[in-house]
C-alpha cells in the first residue's frame, strides 16, 4: 500500500438542476446537499397558504359562473318581471303627469302668466321623463326575451374556464418537489 498526497478539486460525474413549476416559500427540505436521491423522491415541500387561497378564490368564481349559467337557463324570476312591469307603469304615469304639466305651462305662457324659460323647463322635463319611460319599456322587453344560444354558450364557456382554473389551482396545491 502506497500513500499518495495530492491537492486538487473533485467534480461530480453527473449533476442535475432542479426547478419548480410554481413559486412559493419552502416549508421543509427532505434531503441534504450531496445526498443520493431516487427518482420520484420528495425533495422539499412548499408552504400552501397562497395555493390554498388561489384554490378557494377559483372555487368561488366557479360557484358564481355556475349560478349565472343557471340564471341564464332559467330566465327571469316572476318577481323580476313584476318589478319591471311596475317600473314601466310608474314611468308612464310620470310621463303623463309631465306632459300635462308641459301643456299647462304652455297655456300659462301663452296667457302671459309664465315665461318662455318656465315652459322650456317643463318641456325639457317631459322629454327626459318620456325617454326614461322608453328605457323601462326596453328593459322589460329584454327581460322577457328567452336566452339566446349565444347567451347560453357564453355562460357555459365561463363555467368551463372556471373549472379549468380550479383544476390548475388544485394541481398546484398538491405538487411536491
Amino acid at each position: 500500500v502506497e500513500l499518495v498526497v495530492a491537492s486538487g478539486r473533485l467534480h461530480a460525474v453527473q449533476q442535475s438542476w432542479a426547478g419548480m413549476e410554481v413559486a412559493g416559500v419552502v416549508k421543509a427540505v427532505h434531503v441534504r446537499e450531496g445526498s443520493k436521491i431516487e427518482q420520484g423522491q420528495v425533495l422539499l415541500e412548499l408552504r400552501h397558504e397562497s395555493a390554498e387561497a388561489s384554490l378557494e378564490q377559483a372555487q368561488r368564481k366557479l360557484d358564481v359562473t355556475r349560478a349565472e349559467l343557471q340564471r341564464v337557463l332559467r330566465g327571469p324570476l316572476p318577481e323580476e318581471i313584476t318589478r319591471a312591469r311596475a317600473q314601466r307603469e310608474e314611468s308612464y304615469t310620470l310621463a303623463e303627469q309631465s306632459r300635462l304639466e308641459m301643456e299647462r305651462t304652455r297655456n300659462l305662457m301663452v296667457a302671459g302668466i309664465l315665461s318662455r324659460a318656465e315652459f322650456d323647463q317643463a318641456q325639457s322635463t317631459y322629454k327626459q321623463v318620456h325617454a326614461a319611460a322608453a328605457v323601462t319599456d326596453a328593459s322589460l322587453a329584454l327581460l322577457l326575451t328567452q336566452p339566446t344560444k349565444e347567451d347560453i354558450a357564453i355562460a357555459e364557456s365561463q363555467v368551463r374556464e372556471a373549472e379549468t382554473t380550479v383544476r390548475l389551482a388544485s394541481a398546484n396545491l398538491n405538487k411536491h418537489y
